[in-house]
């Protein structure tokens, strides 16, 4: 979508307030300083692992696992979902495997950590993975 000129030929058009809708449904569903653990704090919640993998930038996930077999309701699973995919969206990964820790609290979705692999490249990990 173009948006018209602000003024004179030499100015840029008008920013869209999207990417900023964009970002702050992606923060609320990674989740916020408001809910984050303290140092050393335990989860309250059960603790799932999101297996994806992504294509292109389009991401599958391929798995949801919890230490105790323990299986999210439907409506924890679209949580899990959103929440890595917005994860992933925002750290603009492409392609590859990912494994994300992600905790289930009353707040909501909190990822913990993701370690990716970038399509044969070394596996890297974002700060708090393993």
């Amino acid at each position: 979508m173009a948006l018209p000129p602000t003024g004179g030929s030499d100015r840029r058009p008008a920013a869209s307030p999207l990417p900023l809708q964009e970002l702050s449904t992606t923060e609320r569903l990674v989740g916020s300083d408001a809910g984050a653990l303290p140092p050393g704090a335990r989860p309250d919640g059960p603790v799932f692992v999101v297996e994806t993998e992504s294509d292109d930038g389009m991401h599958e996930v391929v798995g949801i696992r919890h230490p105790d077999d323990v299986r999210p309701s439907e409506e924890n699973r679209t949580e899990l979902r959103s929440a890595v995919r917005a994860l992933l969206d925002l750290i603009g990964h492409e392609t590859g495997p990912a494994r994300t820790e992600v905790l289930l609290h009353a707040g909501g979705p909190q990822v913990l950590s993701c370690s990716l692999d970038s399509g044969g490249a070394a596996p890297r990990s974002l700060p708090g993975g393993e």
